[in-house]
């Protein structure tokens, strides 16, 4: 990661969150930043980050060259009536840190739906949320083409508005409150052809949510996307859960990296500790997360069914990062 960091820094200098949004788990990148800037290589002055003369020296005796730091930039067409119309009905949840909630920007949304309707995994087809704080369900009836839209989720605030909006643009009141520690209930297993779900940012979050997304789709195999973020995720983690997810049996058929952005609520602070003192509040989003689409398979099987070991409520939620 120092290389990386010095490489781009050779190019130009750099916002801190915007490194930090490229450079994956945010704890090693800003324990890496601090010891790099503690040798006086970088130097750090509102937010901006920039190589000293003894960086650009250690830099040259390294053989390190001026690189651009990765633009993962993906390009769908971006539906601008339907990001319109999203950003009318939407509401701005304040997020709550018990349900590790952080929505997705509006642009994110409407992109993802754009890789479901390139896969055709959108017309005609029963979709399931588990969770849905992003609201995604709302986006997905303003296209008018799934057949079927419902949502599982914890937070009462979601279940009556999303419930409330489906029910105005011609779909069914099918929000319901689900807490996915608790055994999936009978009438939603085996019943859609794809489901969508934004776990919170833990190993066994994610392995729960996506063990919980197989047993909602039938029996003759469906279409699973979870969103995941190397930001709060080590590499091993990150590898653990690729790894529980084929062990499901569930085929992996596309990652697009960096490819939702959240919104931020300048309150990085309350939950990251130990920053260098001249870094800032963000002023643009930055936290990101990978979406993966994944193929279920007549033999794919959660890891986890029924109720959720004791040992997953200790560990299920995001945690502080502490740098």
């Amino acid at each position: 990661m120092k290389t990386k960091i010095l490489s781009y820094l050779l190019k130009k200098d750099l916002d801190f969150w915007e490194m930090a949004r490229l450079l994956g788990y945010f704890a090693d990148f800003a324990k890496t930043l601090k010891k790099i800037e503690k040798e006086g290589l970088i130097k750090i002055k509102n937010s901006k980050l920039s190589l000293t003369k003894k960086g650009r020296e250690l830099s040259s005796s390294l053989n390190i060259f001026p690189q651009d730091p990765p633009s993962f930039k993906i390009s769908f067409k971006l539906d601008k009536p339907l990001l319109k119309k999203f950003k009318k009905v939407r509401k701005k949840l304040l997020p709550k840190l018990q349900f590790d909630q952080l929505q997705i920007i509006p642009e994110g949304i409407i992109k993802k739906i754009e890789v479901m309707r390139a896969f055709g995994d959108l017309k005609g087809k029963k979709i399931i949320c588990l969770g849905d704080d992003d609201m995604t369900a709302t986006a997905l009836a303003l296209t008018n083409l799934p057949q079927e839209i419902t949502v599982l989720d914890i937070d009462e605030r979601i279940i009556n508005y999303e419930n409330k909006i489906l029910q105005k643009l011609g779909y069914k009141k099918t929000a319901f409150f689900c807490d996915l520690l608790k055994p999936l209930p009978s009438k939603f297993v085996g019943n859609y052809d794809v489901f969508l779900t934004e776990p919170p940012d833990t190993l066994k979050g994610n392995t729960l949510f996506f063990s919980r997304g197989i047993e909602c789709i039938k029996k003759e195999g469906g279409i699973g996307y979870i969103g995941v973020s190397q930001n709060d995720f080590k590499r091993v983690k990150y590898l653990q859960l690729q790894k529980n997810i084929l062990k499901m049996g569930a085929l992996i058929t596309a990652i697009f990296p960096k490819f939702e952005l959240y919104e931020t609520y300048g309150d990085e602070f309350e939950w990251i500790f130990g920053l260098p003192e001249e870094i800032g509040l963000p002023k643009k989003p930055w936290f990101s997360a990978d979406l993966i689409r994944t193929e279920i398979s007549k033999k794919s099987k959660p890891l986890i069914s029924g109720k959720a070991p004791e040992s997953f409520k200790k560990k299920f939620l995001k945690t502080d990062i502490y740098c």
